[in-house]
């Protein structure tokens, strides 16, 4: 399974809803099921360090496919290294952000279906889920991409309908 996969696009009103009130009941007064699900880091209602650690790996794994590729995305240097308690400073998350942007400018032409959040400030639901469906969709991209490269030695191509056929 890659990172790609783990990414999380789908969070909701409703897990953050739930968040809120497990945070609220505070654990004391949790149910064993409760405090299981706290614990799981399976929570999608908050924005937390498994996330920053999340996208972190992935942007380093979208930009060793770049690099395999001959591009060089500009991607700030960044260690999926976040624990519990742990706060982000503003220049942190500039970075964090900045990195998902570096590798979109990589694809100048490409249209991403969601839109980059400006800050990490405030983040909502939706803006935690576009920043990883970014992610999922240079993925995408790039997989095509590498579907279609040349291979050194490869005698053909096809373009359109044509078969182009190397000459000796």
């Amino acid at each position: 399974m890659s990172i790609i996969d783990t990414l999380v696009t789908d969070r909701s009103l409703a897990d953050v809803q739930l968040w809120q009130t497990l945070k609220a009941l505070g654990w004391g007064a949790m149910t064993p099921d409760q405090q299981a699900l706290w614990s799981s880091g399976a929570m999608k209602g908050a924005y937390n360090a498994s996330d920053l650690n999340r996208v972190i790996e992935a942007v380093n794994y979208l930009t060793g496919v770049f690099q395999s590729y001959g591009y060089a995305p500009g991607v700030s240097q960044q260690t999926a290294d976040w624990s519990v308690g742990q706060t982000p400073t503003q220049s942190q998350m500039q970075v964090y952000l900045g990195n998902v942007q570096a590798l979109m400018d990589a694809l100048a032409e490409v249209q991403f279906s969601a839109e980059l959040p400006q800050s990490m400030a405030l983040l909502s639901y939706a803006g935690a889920n576009n920043i990883e469906q970014i992610l999922v969709e240079l993925d995408a991209y790039l997989t095509a991409m590498g579907g279609v490269f040349i291979r050194a030695g490869m005698p053909w191509a096809y373009a359109g309908n044509e078969v182009y056929v190397a000459n000796d």
